[in-house]
């Protein structure tokens, strides 16, 4: 069976654990990992707590305080803006832009350091810190963009050197990233205590396995600490829940044996086994990254492989009102380029596409099962809200059956609404044509 049940049942040991909290008063400290990143400034609000992360990436912040960080000084580019957790170090993987995060920190470490990134001497960037802000909105990975900042940084930062001799590859952050994640402590405890009834939009990366490399765009509602509707990226709408009971090894450690799961579109019922042992790694306040190992002991029918799931909370008060007689305008990044298409809704819920969706082959070339076309587009057609999926719309053509293989698209927003998530599939095999991050340009 082809589905990563795995990034279904992550959100399950988030719901049941106990959180931590302090006073106003009290100072804390995370760590920002992308390997431990030395020398960025930080700036906690509204706690007032400033400085510059040491070797081990450690920054200081009181609760409600939003951490930002800066490569340059406060004055220079704000790379990342956070609200922190206790017991969590805050990693990279948890930005919804973090290939361009990773790819500049990557690009600009001037350590020698195998445990650690160091920019400490970069006090200076200014020549082009609007490009590279640009580079970061749009989750741009420009080469280009880059290897100017590169020459930027060592003529305006007298005494530094690059640890990287050109800008990494993608294949190179991936790598990266993968074996961050792996050296992650884990959290000292779960700060989200409930997560219920929540949407997330689900990023999920297959390390190991038959399919290896292969890049899934999913939603994801829990609908209670055992139960589930995922909207997956081949175009089935599911409600799963745990055919046994779910154990814990720790507080951010479970596994379980075998789900149900109810066809949304069908109405069939299936059990089946798939052992599956899940780890959060990382929290924000927004989102968290999980490592899950699917048919762990062999003994399950589905595929044995390694996850790494990344999760962002999506805005549950999203809905078609909120589009209708208005065009959304999005940018996303599309191999080193960004491509730009807009979305017209209709005050009666029709909607029509001007320009073309960068696909998953497009964006990044190294995905693997991953349908091999370009410029994919949907034909005009009904908008809606997703029944029983809070915070989800779902786009449609014109006289669309299911079985029929033609198109359709879900989109979601993010908490702060700058951010829209989505996934187009039609039923083919792979099913997932794109899918992924977008960035609001305007919508009026």
């Amino acid at each position: 069976m082809r589905i990563s049940i795995a990034i279904l049942f992550c959100i399950v040991l988030i719901s049941c654990g106990g959180g931590g909290s302090s006073s106003s008063s009290s100072t804390l400290t995370s760590k920002f990992i992308d390997s431990a990143v030395a020398g960025l400034t930080y700036f906690s609000s509204p706690s007032g707590l400033t400085g510059t992360t040491d070797t081990s990436g450690n920054f200081s912040w009181q609760s409600g305080d939003t951490t930002t960080f800066y490569i340059g000084g406060s004055g220079g580019v704000a790379i990342a803006s956070i609200t922190p957790v206790s017991g969590s170090s805050v990693f990279v993987g948890t930005l919804p832009n973090y290939d361009s995060v990773a790819l500049i920190l990557l690009s600009l470490d001037t350590g020698s350091s195998s445990t650690y990134m160091d920019l400490s001497g970069i006090s200076d960037i200014s020549s082009v810190k609007t490009s590279l802000e640009t580079f970061l909105s749009s989750n741009s990975i420009d080469s280009t963009i880059l290897t100017a900042a590169r020459t930027a940084a060592t003529s305006l930062n007298s005494g530094i050197s690059l640890k990287n001799t050109t800008v990494p590859t993608k294949s190179t952050l991936y790598t990266h990233i993968s074996s961050s994640v792996t050296t992650l402590t884990n959290p000292t405890s779960n700060p989200n205590a409930s997560l219920t009834n929540k949407p997330y939009f689900y990023y999920v990366m297959t390390d190991t396995g038959t399919n290896q490399g292969e890049i899934l765009s999913e939603f994801m509602y829990l609908v209670s600490s055992n139960s589930f509707r995922l909207y997956s990226s081949d175009n089935n709408y599911k409600l799963y829940s745990n055919a046994t009971d779910i154990t814990y090894s720790d507080t951010v450690t479970s596994t379980l044996s075998s789900l149900t799961g109810t066809d949304k579109f069908s109405n069939s019922t299936s059990t089946f086994s798939c052992p599956i042992r899940s780890t959060i790694k990382s929290f924000t306040s927004t989102s968290f990254i999980e490592i899950s190992e699917q048919n762990y002991t062999g003994a399950g029918s589905c595929e044995t492989k390694t996850l790494t799931s990344y999760k962002y909370l999506m805005d549950d008060g999203f809905s078609l009102s909120s589009l209708a007689g208005k065009t959304l305008s999005l940018s996303q990044a599309c191999g080193s380029s960004t491509n730009t298409f807009s979305l017209t809704f209709a005050s009666n819920g029709t909607y029509s596409l001007s320009g073309t969706i960068c696909s998953v082959k497009q964006q990044n070339s190294l995905a693997v099962n991953a349908r091999n076309v370009t410029n994919v587009s949907i034909s005009s057609g009904t908008a809606g809200n997703v029944s029983d999926f809070t915070g989800l719309v779902r786009l449609v053509p014109t006289g669309y059956a299911h079985s029929s293989g033609e198109k359709t698209m879900n989109i979601g927003r993010s908490v702060d609404g700058t951010q829209y998530y989505f996934s187009v599939a039609d039923n083919g095999s792979p099913g997932q044509l794109a899918g992924g991050f977008l960035k609001k340009v305007s919508l009026n």
